[in-house]
């Protein structure tokens, strides 16, 4: 089920089919744009830059207040686009909706109250400012799994703070973005404030090498963010967020309660099909509970309900595309050739669908082999046991990846060890993952650059001018033909 087509012939040709991955329907087809429609995109977005950064930050705020609201008064149409074009639940789905419209809420707050600061004069009749102005042209590229929330916490902040933004969505999940944008639009912000493009790698390419681009905010893959920074630095553009991939560790101390515990991991491996760049990916558990431990997350995993997403009886809807699919196969393929059990799980499960995966929990493979293995971005869950927290702790920053850490443990002690040593950009202790509006994200080391959400979220899309401004125009003892005076 490719979400890419051609009608075999030029670029400007190629279209979009976008399909329902629970039951591989066709939801929509859609003209691709090409490099040529991409630059006339991003001109208009340039035309439009001026007037939207010297629109009063008054009258910007009530403009994303009133997208909020239009979102929110829209929620349950757009919750079913998402849902049936990415396969999320409904009930997530709905949470996603409610997420966007909180964020454009968000940042209108902060656009109202945040400015540059004054600093100290360089002398009695000068005063210096530092202003935060708009980057300029913003380009924001989003991943297929949350397809609004992750584009809201790109474009909420940029135009809040006075530039404009070209989206381009995953080819798989454009459906949801531009229904949103009909609403930006009837809500009142002006024409070229934010546009859509639509298409895959080539117009992807096209949007972020072109020069009229002044910023760029990107959530993907660790190869794509990789290239997209060799791009950028053709023409020296500023990479405003770079979320890249997680991998990312959760470790249970020998101290908790056990069957909840399980729970928890259970919940934050097989949420959205674990198809999460936080979703929990290695579980460290301490040896003296590792078997009452295991025995607990498979009985977690055999009660999730696989089906149809829109079914609010549903758990757990499809995995996104026949890549995923494939790569889940040969992950289980592998672990069983290196010795792993597989407790529970570990295939297709094709009464509900082609596209559906059992939730599954291994055993058997040490650390270094599941590190190696890489990023699963599915429902798999690998366990290794641990002879102590500082192993469990040293074995979690072993990574090149750091976007997020879970811990559970009843001892003050080590969960702020915990939160000083680990090395990811969030942790998360007695809890799953969870985002706050006002806490950055981002990870540390190849799992990105920069921090969406909070007020860093919002200076990412801003660059600092320092200003000096004289009380009049007087003569400098230190200018030509005064010196010696």
């Amino acid at each position: 089920m490719t979400a890419v087509e051609s009608d075999q012939g030029t670029t400007s040709a190629a279209v979009l089919k976008v399909r329902d991955p629970a039951t591989g329907h066709l939801l929509d087809t859609l003209p691709v744009d090409g490099p040529e429609a991409v630059h006339a995109t991003l001109a208009r977005a340039r035309e439009a830059f001026p007037g939207w950064s010297d629109t009063p930050v008054e009258e910007r705020a009530r403009t994303l207040f009133d997208i909020a609201a239009a979102v929110r008064a829209n929620a349950a149409e757009i919750a079913r686009i998402v849902s049936r074009e990415g396969g999320q639940i409904i009930a997530e789905a709905e949470v996603e909706v409610e997420t966007a419209a909180l964020t454009f809420e968000f940042y209108a707050g902060v656009a109202r109250h945040y400015g540059g600061p004054a600093i100290p004069s360089t002398s009695a009749t000068t005063e210096n400012i530092v202003r935060k102005d708009p980057i300029g042209v913003v380009a924001a590229i989003v991943p297929w799994n949350y397809p609004l929330t992750l584009w809201a916490w790109k474009a909420a902040p940029a135009i809040a703070g006075g530039s404009v933004v070209v989206s381009k969505p995953s080819p798989e999940t454009p459906l949801s973005i531009l229904r949103v944008q009909e609403l930006m639009t009837s809500s009142g912000l002006p024409d070229g404030v934010h546009q859509v493009v639509v298409g895959g790698a080539e117009t992807g390419h096209a949007l972020i090498s072109d020069p009229l681009v002044d910023g760029i905010a990107f959530t993907g893959s660790v190869a794509a963010g990789k290239e997209i920074l060799r791009t950028a630095a053709e023409n020296l553009t500023t990479i405003c967020t770079l979320e890249l991939s997680g991998h990312d560790p959760f470790i249970v101390a020998d101290d908790v309660d056990v069957p909840l515990a399980a729970e928890l991991v259970a919940f934050n491996s097989f949420l959205h099909t674990g198809q999460i760049c936080v979703a929990t990916e290695r579980v460290y558990v301490a040896e003296a509970i590792f078997g009452e431990f295991v025995e607990n997350i498979v009985k977690q995993a055999r009660v999730i309900r696989l089906g149809d997403p829109l079914d609010y009886g549903t758990d757990m809807g499809p995995v996104m595309n026949d890549r995923q699919m494939a790569h889940l196969e040969a992950y289980v393929a592998k672990a069983v050739a290196l010795g792993a059990t597989v407790h529970t799980g570990g295939k297709k499960s094709p009464e509900h669908g082609e596209l559906f995966f059992e939730p599954t929990v291994i055993t058997g493979l040490t650390h270094t082999q599941i590190t190696d293995m890489g990023e699963i971005f599915g429902p798999i869950v690998p366990i290794v046991p641990v002879s102590s927290f500082d192993e469990a702790i040293r074995l979690a920053n072993d990574s090149l990846m750091g976007l997020g850490s879970c811990v559970v443990t009843g001892n003050l002690e080590r969960a702020m060890q915990a939160s000083r040593q680990l090395r990811s950009g969030s942790v998360w202790i007695n809890s799953g993952t969870n985002d706050a509006f006002g806490g950055p994200f981002g990870g540390f080391r190849q799992s990105g650059q920069g921090r969406e959400l909070g007020i860093e979220g919002y200076e990412a899309f801003l660059q600092s001018k320092h200003v000096t401004i004289a009380h009049k125009l007087e003569p400098s003892p230190y200018w030509f033909g005064r010196r010696h005076d």
